[in-house]
């Protein structure tokens, strides 16, 4: 069916690449293809805010295989090494969806569900933002969240695949440590990085040309720009 169509969209160029494969090459319509990707719907000024206690923030839920046990993991052994950390990670809307180890719960502090504009609230008076996402057969999963964290202009700590395109993001925008989900002793030096930034006041140079070319106007104007250039095309 894709070969009847003039403009196919989607998330992400891997993704992309596969609907591109799957026209026949000798088809006597190819249409075009375009990558739009999510983004983030609004405006946070940049800041510098430092908690007095290094604050991480996940939001959203877990499900399926997207579980923190890799983290928590790297996270005991990062307060082994460093028993005068001051931390405390907020796990925002996960609910009651996974057991918090016994030896983090005074770390670890789990939430309900709560506003997206509340939600929002949560990451831009966070120090790091947390996102998790196991390796995955297909690639192209960016997670919407990752947007939303970028948007905030806080570090993100990335438990992800590091060849798949969220990590490659992370790393253009020069928005904080990607660490493989499986990788425990990676976390921990992503966590090492981000907790010295926090306690030396300092913060990344963010590729923000990058950043602001992923809010959703500019990709809704890309896509408005496709679609209006595919009619145009075809109606002269």
């Amino acid at each position: 069916m894709l070969m009847y169509a003039d403009l196919i969209t989607t998330v992400s160029n891997p993704i992309l690449q596969g609907f591109s494969e799957s026209v026949p090459p000798d088809s006597s319509h190819r249409p075009l293809f375009a990558e739009i990707r999510n983004g983030y719907d609004f405006d946070i000024a940049t800041t510098a805010q430092k908690n007095d206690v290094f604050t991480i923030t996940y939001t959203g839920t877990f499900y399926a295989n997207i579980k923190p046990y890799t983290f928590f993991k790297a996270l005991r052994i990062f307060l082994e090494d460093k028993p005068d950390a001051n931390v405390r990670v907020n796990l925002v809307g996960v609910g009651n969806s996974i057991i918090i180890p016994e030896y983090l719960t005074n770390v670890v502090f789990p939430s309900a569900k709560i506003s997206h504009e509340k939600t929002l609230f949560e990451m831009q008076k966070s120090d790091c933002l947390l996102l998790i996402l196991p390796k995955q057969k297909r690639k192209g999963v960016y997670s919407g969240k990752l947007f939303e964290y970028l948007g905030c202009h806080k570090h993100i700590l990335a438990v992800v695949d590091p060849e798949d395109v969220a990590a490659q993001l992370i790393k253009q925008c020069n928005a904080g440590y990607v660490a493989d989900f499986d990788d425990i002793n990676a976390i921990k030096q992503g966590l090492e990085a981000i907790y010295a930034l926090w306690l030396n006041n300092q913060h990344l140079e963010m590729n923000e040309q990058l950043i602001q070319a992923h809010h959703r106007k500019k990709q809704v104007k890309k896509l408005n720009d496709l679609i209006l250039s595919t009619f145009y095309m075809h109606n002269t």
